[in-house]
């Protein structure tokens, strides 16, 4: 957890390829421990590209998290193994059949790196905005609309009305705004990267409650049949929230879900359960 004496903006930084915490902290003029226990890293320090890190303000008094680290790739593949063949009675290589409305446990298929070490403790998005131009005398930026976000919050993050969004993106006043939408957003009132701070810090603090009273305690998998929807699957099926779930499927396009493909899915618990 994080303890700050005063409220102080905190800044972020997106993880790019080649990145190291070190690094990272070396830029942003930070203690590497400080950068480990601000972002809930674990003793490695793993960090991959994707990854959104908090950088520490000063005077931050900082201590270590509950742990909500996942096990090491390997150390993960063993244990999702053995759990698929306690529960289905199958040998590594066999696949489970069946169409009940639980997931489907399979093996052999979770061999995607980037599930299997997801750092549950990190918060994962593209919250940079990706340009900014001049239309008109006014910074022009655009975003790529990501899970739990609304023209509500973006209004509110840049002191403007959803109104002048809508106009802007010529969106009428009926349109609704999907995840992975390219959006348009004026920077009359704030910089960009207060903008970008104010994202991230959302995102973060859904998820830092949602930590607060859960943790992962397992990994499944589930075969997408015809007519998965995945708003059905979050809240009728597995039980876990959207933004979870794409964190464990980093290459998943919610919007169509194939039946060729399998999803990774994260099995959650209250904190204090046995």
């Amino acid at each position: 957890h994080l303890h700050k004496p005063q409220q102080k903006r905190t800044r972020f930084y997106s993880v790019q390829r080649g990145d190291t915490a070190g690094k990272i902290a070396r830029i942003h003029g930070v203690r590497v421990k400080d950068l480990v226990l601000a972002n809930n890293l674990d003793d490695r320090a793993l960090i991959y590209a994707g990854q959104n890190l908090r950088i520490p303000t000063k005077g931050e008094i900082l201590q270590a998290a509950a742990e909500v680290q996942p096990a090491s790739s390997k150390e993960a593949k063993a244990v999702l193994s053995r759990t698929i063949a306690d529960k289905t009675g199958l040998a590594a290589g066999e696949s489970a059949g069946g169409t009940t409305g639980k997931p489907v446990l399979m093996t052999g298929i979770i061999n995607s790196a980037e599930a299997l070490r997801v750092n549950p403790g990190v918060v994962i998005g593209d919250f940079l905005v990706e340009e900014v131009a001049l239309q008109r005398g006014t910074a022009i930026g655009i975003i790529r609309v990501e899970v739990e976000e609304t023209l509500g919050h973006y209004a509110d993050w840049l002191g403007v009305t959803t109104g002048e969004i809508r106009r802007l993106n010529g969106f009428s006043s009926r349109k609704m705004i999907r995840i992975n939408d390219r959006l348009k957003i004026p920077f009359k009132n704030i910089s960009k990267e207060a903008f970008e701070e104010k994202r991230f810090e959302y995102h973060k603090e859904i998820q830092d409650d949602f930590f607060a009273s859960y943790r992962v305690k397992d990994l499944e998998v589930y075969q997408i049949k015809t007519g998965d929807n995945i708003w059905n699957l979050c809240q009728g099926v597995f039980e876990v929230p959207l933004w979870l779930l794409v964190k464990y499927n980093p290459t998943l396009n919610i919007h169509e879900l194939n039946p060729s493909k399998t999803l990774v899915v994260p099995l959650v618990e209250e904190i204090g359960e046995t």
